[in-house]
C-alpha cells in the first residue's frame, strides 16, 4: 500500500514536465518565428537600424552565435557601429578562441571597430587584448605599435585621452618587470643597458603626455615627480606650464559641454571654431572626431570636417578614412559625396573604385533633381579630367567612348525619372555638344544638339546663343558663325545688346565692308522693332524705372545702353581706342553698362535724343501730355492714396517755365483688371482721390457689366464691427454664402456674410464673416486649415487695408518656427495620397506624437512634404534613425530633423530696420523712395540739382521736424555755422531756378 502511495505521489511530476516541455516548444516556435519575420524585413529595408539592433539582441539571447555573427556582419555593412556594439561584439567572439577561431580574427574586428568611431573604451579593451601576446615572439613590438596607435587617435582627448596614456606606461612597466634580474643573480652590463633603456621609454610618456593639455593633468605631474624622484629639467617644466595653460582655457568649453550633454551641438561649433583659430591640427581632428561620435547625423558638421582636412591635411589614409565615413552618416547629402569622389580622384584611386562609389551615390535618396545632375556633373568632370591624363592613344579612343556613353546615360538617367525638372537648361546637352566637337570632330552632330536646346524655350535668351557662337568660334568655321550671330539677332530678346556688339565685332575682325555694313543695317532694323516693343512694355507698364527694375531682375543683371547715335554727334571723333560706328547705326556700350543705361532715360522714359528737340516742340509735347493726362480715367492705385498736400506740391512741381522742367517721380500705372463694385470688405468704399472721383467714375461707367444689381457702398465699419469680423480665404470657386453660413454657424450667430466677387458675380475664393458677439470669432479661428471641398480654408481676423495699415502697429501674424526643432522631423518624398493616419501608424510606434501636419498647395493636394512633431526629443532621434529610407507605397521617405531656412525679412521690417541717414539718402527717379531688393543699385542716381535739396532748418531746436522727402535731404551743414545764423530760406520755384541758372 505505502508502494502504491509511493507511486500515485511520484506520478504527478512527469505530467509536469511534459507540460512544461510543451511550452518551451511553443515559446521557441514564437522566438524562431520572430527571428524569421526580423530576418526578412531585414532584408527588404536594410536601412531600418532599429530592426538590426532587435534582431542582434534576439538572436544573442537565444545563443544563435552563428546567425548573430552574420547579422553584425549585416549591419556593419550598412551602418557605421558605436564602440559600445563593437565591444559587444568582440566580447562574444572572444568566447570562442580556439584554433578555428584564432586571435587574428578578434585584432580584425578590433581594426575595424575603431575606424567608425572614436571610443576610448574600445582603444583600452584593444590594448589589454594585445597585451596578452607579450609570450609570443613579436609580442612587445605589437603591443606598443597598438599602444601608440591608440595615443595617436585618443591620447589628446582632453577629457579621457588621459586613461589611455595610464595603460600604455602600464603596458610598458609589464614589460620592464619581465627585465628584472631574478633575486640573487648577477646582473651583467647588456642586462642593465637593456634595464635603462626601458627606464627612458617609460620617462618619454610621461613627457609626452605632460605636454598635451589633459584633465587632471596636475596628478600626472605629481606621480611623475615621485616616480622621477629627483629634480626635472627646465624644459619639462616649461611644457607642462603651456600645456597647463591650454587646459585652462579648454576648460569652460568643455564644462558647457558637460552641462549641455545630448543638445550639444551649438556648444559644439563654438568650441571647434576656437580650435581652428587657437590650436594645433591633431588636437582639432581629436575634437571633430568626438563632435561627429556625438552628432553623427549632422550634414553640416561632416561637411566642415572634410573642408578642414581638404585645405590643411594632405594624408591620403585619412582624407579617405573621414570622407567614407562622413557618406555612410549621411548618405543624402550631394555635397559629401561630391567631396569623397574628389577625394578618391586627388590620391589616385582605381578607376573601379570611383565608378563603384559614384553608383553607390546615386541611392542616397536625394530630395531634389539637382542633387542628382550635380554628381552626374562631378563624374563626367572626372571622366574627362582622366580622358586628358591620357597619353595611350588606344586608351584615349576607349576613354573618349567612355565619356560620351556615360554624358548619354546621364541624360537618360534624369529624364527618366524627373524629365526636364532637373536639368532645365540643358547643361548635359551642352556639355555634349562641346565632348562631340571637341574630342570627336563631330561637329555636326554639336549644332544639332545646340539647335535642339534653342528650340526647347531658350532661343530667346542671349546667354544661350553667346554659348553656342563661342563653341563655333573655338571648333567651327566662320561662316557658321556668323549664320549663328544673326539667327542670334533675330530671336533674342532678353539682351539684344549683347549678341549685336557679338555680331559687330565679328565682322570687325572677320568680315568684309559689304558683311560689316549688311550687319549694321541689320542691327539698326532690329533695334528699331526692339526699342517699340519697349516702348509699349513701358506704356503697358506706366512707369520707367519701374518698369526698368522689372526688366532688369528678371534676367538677373543690369541691360546695358543701346543709342542710335544721329545728327552731327554721329560724324564725332570718340574716345582714343573706341570704334565709332557710321551715323545712325549701332554703337558698342563701354563702361558701365548699367550707368550708361540708366543715362538714358532721365524724364518718364525719354531718350537724349529725345531731349534734343526744340524747346518750343518740347513744351508742345509736354501741354498735349498733360491735357491727355487729364483726359485719361485717373484710377490708379498710389496717385488714389496721395494726400492732398502731397498732391499740391507734385502740382507746384509741374509748373513749366519753358527752360527747365524739375523731373518728376511718375506714379505706378499697373494694367489690372477692372474691378467691381463688390471688391471692398465688410462696409468699405473705395478709396479715391477728391480730384480724381470724376475719371475714377468715369471708368467704372465704360465697363460693360450689369450694373442693376451693384450694391450701394456701405460705410466704413467701426472698430466694434471689425472685432467681430473674420476674413477666409482659399475657398473653392463653388463655395457660396450658404455654403459659409452653415460652416460658421456653429460659432454663433451671424450678421452678415460677404463673399466677394468679380465683375461676373463669380466668387474669387474669399470674403468676410460679421459675427454677432465677439466670443464667436475665438471659435472660428479654430478652424483654419480645415478642408473644404479639397482645399485647406484659411480664417484670420479682419484686418484694413493697406492704406490703412501705417497708420497703427500691424496685427502679429503667425508663423512657424524658422529655427532647428530636435522634436520635430521633416519628412519628404511622400506619396501624394498619404495621409495623417498613414503617417501615425508610421511613427507613432517610436514614441508618443504631438503634431503631424501634412504640407499642401493651396488646392489641397499633398506637395509631398509632411512635419511630425514628438513629445520628446529622443523619440524623434529614434524614429529618425528607424524610418529614414522606409519604402511608403513604392517611395524612399527622407527623414531629417527639422530645420528650415530663415526666412526673408519683409520690406516693411527691412526698412524700418534701416539707418535714419540711409533712408533720407536721395533715391532715383520713379524709385518712389524704395532702394529695391538687392539695396540701392548704382544707376540710382539724384537728379535734383543741389539748390533745391536744401531744406528749411526750424528755428526752434526743441520743436520736432517732419521728415524730408529723399529728393529733398538736406546736405549737412559746415560745422561753424551755429544755428543762429542760419535763415530760412523759401524754396525756389522752377522760374527762380531757370534764372539763377541762366545768370539772369
Amino acid at each position: 500500500m505505502e508502494e502504491e502511495a509511493d507511486v500515485q505521489t511520484a506520478s504527478p511530476e512527469p505530467m509536469g514536465t511534459e507540460s512544461d516541455g510543451d511550452s518551451d516548444n511553443d515559446d521557441d516556435a514564437a522566438t524562431e518565428q520572430a527571428i524569421s519575420d526580423l530576418t526578412k524585413k531585414v532584408s527588404a529595408n536594410p536601412y531600418q537600424y532599429d530592426l538590426h539592433i532587435q534582431l542582434i539582441s534576439l538572436l544573442k539571447k537565444e545563443g544563435e552565435f552563428e546567425r548573430l555573427r552574420e547579422a553584425r556582419e549585416a549591419m556593419s555593412g550598412v551602418f557605421p557601429l558605436t564602440g559600445e556594439l563593437w565591444l559587444d561584439w568582440i566580447r562574444d567572439e572572444m568566447k570562442f578562441l580556439d584554433d578555428d577561431h584564432p586571435r587574428e580574427a578578434i585584432e580584425a574586428l578590433f581594426n575595424r571597430g575603431v575606424k567608425d568611431y572614436l571610443s576610448i573604451p574600445l582603444w583600452i579593451e584593444y590594448i589589454q587584448f594585445s597585451s596578452g601576446n607579450l609570450a609570443r615572439p613579436g609580442g612587445v613590438e605589437k603591443l606598443r605599435e597598438v599602444c601608440e596607435r591608440a595615443v595617436t587617435a585618443g591620447g589628446l582627448h582632453i577629457t579621457e585621452g588621459n586613461s589611455i596614456w595610464e595603460v600604455y606606461r602600464e603596458c610598458e612597466n609589464v614589460v620592464l618587470m619581465t627585465m628584472q634580474p631574478q633575486p640573487g643573480s648577477v646582473i651583467t652590463a647588456e642586462k642593465g643597458q637593456e634595464v635603462e633603456g626601458q627606464m627612458e621609454k617609460i620617462n618619454n610618456i610621461f613627457k609626452r603626455q605632460l605636454r598635451i593639455p589633459l584633465m587632471d593633468m596636475e596628478d600626472t605631474f605629481t606621480e611623475y615627480l615621485e616616480w622621477l624622484g629627483e629634480s626635472m629639467s627646465k624644459e619639462i617644466q616649461t611644457n607642462y606650464t603651456a600645456a597647463l595653460s591650454k587646459q585652462i582655457k579648454y576648460k569652460p568649453y568643455e564644462e558647457e559641454l558637460v552641462k549641455h550633454k545630448g543638445s550639444n551641438l551649438s556648444q559644439w561649433q563654438t568650441y571647434l571654431k576656437y580650435m581652428r583659430e587657437k590650436s594645433e591640427p591633431a588636437t582639432i581632428r581629436c575634437c571633430y572626431e568626438r563632435a561627429i561620435g556625438e552628432h553623427c547625423l549632422m550634414t553640416d558638421l561632416w561637411l566642415d570636417y572634410t573642408e578642414y582636412l581638404d585645405t590643411h591635411s594632405k594624408i591620403a589614409e585619412l582624407q579617405l578614412s573621414v570622407h567614407s565615413r562622413a557618406v555612410r552618416n549621411c548618405p543624402w547629402s550631394p555635397s559629401l559625396w561630391a567631396g569623397y569622389l574628389h577625394v578618391l580622384e586627388e590620391h589616385n584611386q582605381p578607376h573601379e573604385t570611383i565608378e563603384g562609389t559614384f553608383e553607390k551615390s546615386l541611392l542616397g535618396g536625394f530630395t531634389q533633381p539637382s542633387d542628382f545632375l550635380r554628381l552626374w556633373e562631378c563624374y563626367i568632370d572626372y571622366m574627362r579630367r582622366r580622358l586628358d591624363s591620357t597619353e595611350d592613344a588606344s586608351l584615349q579612343t576607349e576613354h573618349k567612348d567612355e565619356l560620351r556613353t556615360t554624358i548619354e546615360k546621364a541624360a537618360e538617367y534624369l529624364s527618366q525619372y524627373f524629365e526636364t525638372s532637373a536639368d532645365p537648361t540643358f547643361r548635359l546637352q551642352q556639355h555634349q555638344a562641346l565632348v562631340e566637337a571637341k574630342y570627336f570632330k563631330n561637329l555636326e552632330k554639336s549644332r544639332e544638339l545646340w539647335n535642339q536646346i534653342l528650340s526647347s524655350g531658350h532661343s530667346s535668351a542671349a546667354h544661350m546663343w553667346m554659348a553656342y557662337y563661342h563653341l563655333e568660334r573655338t571648333y567651327g568655321d566662320s561662316k557658321h558663325c556668323r549664320k549663328i550671330l544673326h539667327r542670334a539677332v533675330n530671336a533674342v530678346s532678353d539682351w539684344p545688346e549683347q549678341v549685336c556688339d557679338a555680331l559687330m565685332m565679328f565682322e570687325r575682325i572677320e568680315g568684309s565692308l559689304d558683311t560689316l555694313q549688311s550687319a549694321n543695317r541689320r542691327i539698326e532694323s532690329q533695334m528699331k522693332r526692339v526699342r517699340e516693343r519697349r516702348e509699349k512694355e513701358r506704356e503697358a507698364y506706366g512707369n520707367t524705372s519701374g518698369w526698368n527694375r522689372q526688366q532688369d531682375d528678371r534676367r538677373g543683371r543690369r541691360r546695358p545702353a543701346f543709342k542710335p547715335r544721329g545728327g552731327h554727334r554721329g560724324d564725332s571723333q570718340g574716345p582714343r581706342g573706341e570704334y565709332q560706328r557710321p551715323r545712325g547705326g549701332y554703337q558698342r556700350p563701354r563702361g558701365d553698362r548699367r550707368e550708361q543705361y540708366a543715362s538714358s532715360f532721365v524724364k518718364g522714359g525719354e531718350s537724349r535724343d529725345e531731349q534734343r528737340k526744340p524747346q518750343g516742340e518740347n513744351k508742345r509735347n509736354e501741354d498735349q501730355d498733360r491735357q491727355a493726362e487729364d483726359r485719361k480715367p485717373a484710377k490708379r492705385k498710389a496717385e488714389a492714396s496721395q494726400p492732398p498736400d502731397e498732391g499740391a506740391k507734385k502740382a507746384k512741381q509741374e509748373e513749366d517755365t519753358g527752360l527747365f522742367k524739375v523731373p518728376t517721380m511718375l506714379p505706378p500705372k499697373s494694367p489690372k483688371s477692372p474691378k467691381s463694385a463688390n471688391l471692398t470688405p465688410l462696409g468699405g468704399t473705395p478709396r479715391v482721390a477728391d480730384g480724381d472721383q470724376k475719371s475714377a467714375d468715369a471708368e467704372v461707367t465704360e465697363i460693360p457689366m450689369d450694373t442693376s444689381s451693384k450694391e450701394e457702398p456701405k460705410p466704413k465699419p467701426d472698430k466694434e464691427t471689425q472685432t467681430r469680423t473674420i476674413f477666409v480665404k482659399n475657398l473653392s470657386y463653388d463655395v457660396g454664402e450658404e455654403k459659409l453660413r452653415e460652416l460658421f454657424a456653429k460659432c454663433g450667430a451671424i450678421n452678415e456674410v460677404r463673399l466677394v466677387t468679380n465683375y461676373q458675380k463669380k466668387s474669387k475664393g474669399f470674403g468676410y464673416i460679421e459675427f454677432a458677439e465677439l466670443d464667436s470669432v475665438s471659435q472660428a479661428l479654430t478652424m483654419d486649415r480645415q478642408t473644404v471641398e479639397s482645399r485647406p480654408m484659411y480664417v484670420d481676423r479682419y484686418m484694413e487695408k493697406e492704406k490703412e495699415k501705417d497708420k497703427k502697429p500691424a496685427a502679429k501674424e503667425f508663423r512657424y518656427e524658422m529655427k532647428m526643432e530636435k522634436n520635430k522631423l521633416f519628412v519628404s518624398n511622400l506619396p501624394r495620397s498619404s495621409t495623417k493616419e498613414d503617417l501615425e501608424k508610421l511613427f507613432g510606434q517610436h514614441g508618443a506624437l504631438k503634431e503631424i501636419r501634412i504640407v499642401t498647395y493651396r488646392s489641397g493636394v499633398s506637395k509631398g512634404l509632411a512635419y511630425v512633431e514628438f513629445e520628446k526629443e529622443a523619440d524623434a532621434s529614434k524614429a529618425l534613425i528607424s524610418t529614414d529610407g522606409t519604402d511608403l507605397e513604392g517611395h524612399n521617405i527622407a527623414v531629417a530633423i527639422s530645420n528650415p531656412p530663415s526666412r526673408k525679412q519683409p520690406m516693411a521690417e527691412r526698412k524700418a530696420n534701416e539707418p535714419e541717414d540711409y533712408r533720407n539718402q536721395p533715391k532715383s527717379l520713379g524709385a518712389k523712395g524704395v532702394s529695391g531688393p538687392r539695396g540701392k543699385g548704382r544707376t540710382q542716381l539724384s537728379m535734383v540739382p543741389r539748390a533745391l535739396q536744401k531744406a528749411a532748418v526750424p528755428q526752434k531746436a526743441a520743436a520736432p521736424q517732419k521728415a524730408a522727402p529723399p529728393h529733398e535731404a538736406a546736405p549737412p551743414k559746415p560745422p561753424e555755422e551755429s544755428a543762429e545764423e542760419q535763415v530760412v530760406k523759401p524754396k525756389m520755384s522752377n522760374a527762380d531756378f531757370a534764372k539763377m541758372f541762366l545768370k539772369k
